[in-house]
């Protein structure tokens, strides 16, 4: 088998920025169902929505 004549020391760029992207890709997709359901919470209704989850009638 021949020998390498040069040893491949590039900067992994492409995998370095591929997995930059779905880290944040992640981290934007869990901030806006955490967000969502935030927001959705607090305006379901006048009561609480602790109250309202603790007798079964919260809704959506």
């Amino acid at each position: 088998m021949a020998k390498r004549r040069f040893i491949d020391d590039r900067p992994l760029t492409h995998n370095q920025a591929l997995t930059a992207l779905i880290v944040m890709g992640v981290g934007l997709t869990t901030g806006a169902i955490f967000t969502t359901c935030f927001l959705a919470l607090n305006s379901s209704a006048p009561l609480s929505w602790q109250e309202l989850w603790l007798a079964g009638q919260l809704n959506f």
